[in-house]
């Protein structure tokens, strides 16, 4: 029978217990099925892919818990074993379907790892997967052996998670793989440097000013390193001082840096600027032949300014060109390679190049040679959760971890890992960011805060059109009330958007307290867009919309 076809979008767990056990898997059971299931933050809504049969893979969003059963039902009804990732999710929907179906003889693999359960706010609970166990007296198995980490990390990351009571994994620490064995050094034969570092700082603006230090130094000290090698992870988001300050510093340093923000946030990735010329290229190609690297190095030529969107198609033609050998392919195929990309890509769009910046929820089942833990917005409450949540923090680490405690803070976590035989304990001098206070922001303008037929009420020669035009990612703008409206001006102070009577009412009175403003993307709107437009007052058939990014004071 044929191997599983796998989608190399799905979490490296699935492809990995996938890649691992499918062959087997369908050598001995005629009908399996592969299924990831991941709920997704807006509403009830859930995201399934599937391999069936070795050869079927299927892709839904699905609206609600009962839907998802029918859908699922074709599959899973015709399957005599299932393997599942992410089952603290899946395991509520698919119970519901074996408790009406007792008769029905069915093999079930269900992957998972309580220790990492961190989505409490989506109602997902360790019980599931314990009472999965208890009512179909599943036979359990742990992995455990850690392919990623080093020693201290792996010895301190038990160490701190065995506090948590509700958990599996009680008498089965995680260990070093068997390959790296010689790499399991007693705590006092370790050099300082390869221990967790706990490192104590006076205040916000100090944390954030040794985070960008001291990336800078581990850059001069490490001549293969990228920024990319670097996750800073924050308990709360980039509206919250402790990134918003690490940014400030970051800035100062001239490091550039990366975050994702929610599809939510009113920004079509699929209209940004360099997003639509990248697939009118494949569109226009689709029924030529090129090798990827040919097609990467012709699609680049198509760019005269690289930007971050541009370093998106980048990671994507890279993508493609690592899955296919030298040879000559049809660009159709890798159309829908791109396609099938964004479209995972779609629920976080990520802002920029370089450090990444997020939330520990964000970096889940990413890695990162280095990691920085911020301290502040960690919780007393539901501890345990909490404790996996920081857990996840740690273990996205290759080489090393840095956890900041705030003089002062009450963070529940710091003082554990204090206690273990493999960190080194630090303080750092204070320092200041120039122009930072707590009462900082970042807000992002979508398409809701726009008066969107602003620029298509001006003909095509009119000057806006080329303002727009040669608008470029990251450039500088500004927010400028006039005669009861708020303009949106470049750096010639040529006027290129106008905020709708929404985004006005949020932002009067408040242009004063912006920092600064930048534009993040550029997206093209059609004259046919939307409901409710009658077109008849535009005068061109397509323009330019600016996404902003706006650095500011909390808004009064």
């Amino acid at each position: 029978m044929a191997e599983p076809v796998l989608d190399t979008e799905l979490p490296s767990e699935v492809i990995k217990s996938a890649e691992g056990l499918g062959s087997q898997i369908l050598k001995k059971f005629k009908h399996a099925l592969i299924i990831d299931f991941e709920a997704v933050p807006n509403g009830d809504i859930f995201h399934v892919g599937a391999v069936f049969n070795g050869n079927t893979f299927e892709k839904k969003d699905i609206k609600d818990s009962r839907d998802t059963l029918k859908k699922l039902s074709a599959f899973s009804s015709r399957a005599d074993y299932i393997l599942g990732h992410n089952i603290i999710n899946f395991i509520s929907a698919l119970t519901g379907r074996l408790e009406q179906d007792r008769d029905t003889k069915i093999s079930i693999m269900t992957v998972g790892d309580d220790d990492q359960s961190i989505y409490g706010f989506r109602n997902a609970n360790v019980k599931f997967i314990k009472q999965f166990q208890q009512d179909y007296e599943a036979k359990t198995f742990y992995l455990v052996e850690n392919y990623r980490s080093s020693y201290p990390i792996i010895q301190t990351s038990n160490e701190f998670i065995a506090l948590n009571e509700n958990r599996m994994k009680t008498d089965c620490p995680c260990r070093i793989n068997e390959r790296r064995k010689s790499h399991e050094p007693e705590a006092c034969k370790t050099e300082t440097n390869e221990l967790v570092q706990v490192v104590k700082v006076k205040d916000m603006a100090s944390q954030a000013v040794f985070v960008a230090q001291k990336i800078k130094q581990l850059m001069a000290d490490n001549s293969d390193m990228k920024l990319s090698d670097v996750a800073v992870v924050s308990r709360q988001g980039m509206g919250y001082p402790f990134l918003v300050s690490l940014r400030m510093a970051l800035a100062k340093e001239e490091i550039p840096f990366c975050y994702s923000i929610k599809s939510g946030s009113g920004f079509p990735l699929f209209r940004i600027r360099e997003i639509q010329a990248f697939l009118q290229y494949l569109e226009d190609h689709k029924k030529e032949s090129r090798t990827p690297f040919d097609l990467k190095q012709e699609v680049f030529d198509q760019f005269k300014q690289k930007n971050t969107w541009t370093h998106q198609i980048e990671l994507i033609l890279g993508s493609w060109c690592a899955i296919n050998s030298d040879m000559k392919i049809s660009i159709a195929q890798a159309k829908d390679f791109a396609l099938e990309t964004l479209l995972e890509e779609k629920r976080d769009h990520k802002i920029g190049t370089g450090v990444f910046l997020g939330t520990a929820h964000s970096v889940k089942g990413m890695e990162f040679p280095f990691v920085f833990i911020l301290d502040g917005g960690w919780k007393q409450t539901d501890i345990e959760e909490e404790r996996r949540l920081y857990y996840v923090a740690m273990t996205r680490s290759i080489k090393a971890v840095y956890a900041c405690q705030i003089q002062d803070f009450e963070n529940p976590h710091v003082r554990v890992l204090e206690q273990s035989d493999f960190t080194h304990v630090s303080t750092t001098e204070t320092s200041s960011i120039n122009g930072f206070n707590e009462e900082l922001t970042v807000s992002i303008l979508g398409l809701g805060d726009l008066f969107l037929s602003y620029a298509g009420l001006f003909s095509e020669g009119h000057k806006i059109h080329k303002a727009l035009s040669t608008l470029k990612s990251m450039e500088k703008i500004s927010l400028i009330e006039k005669k009861k409206h708020i303009y949106i001006e470049n750096i010639h102070h040529q006027a290129i958007a106008r905020l709708s009577n929404k985004g006005a009412g949020k932002w009067n009175d408040q242009t004063q307290n912006i920092l600064q403003a930048r534009v993040l993307g550029i997206i093209r709107r059609q004259k046919t867009d939307g409901e409710g437009y009658d077109g008849k007052h535009e005068k061109v058939e397509s323009w330019e919309l600016p996404i902003v990014e706006i650095l500011h004071k909390k808004l009064v």
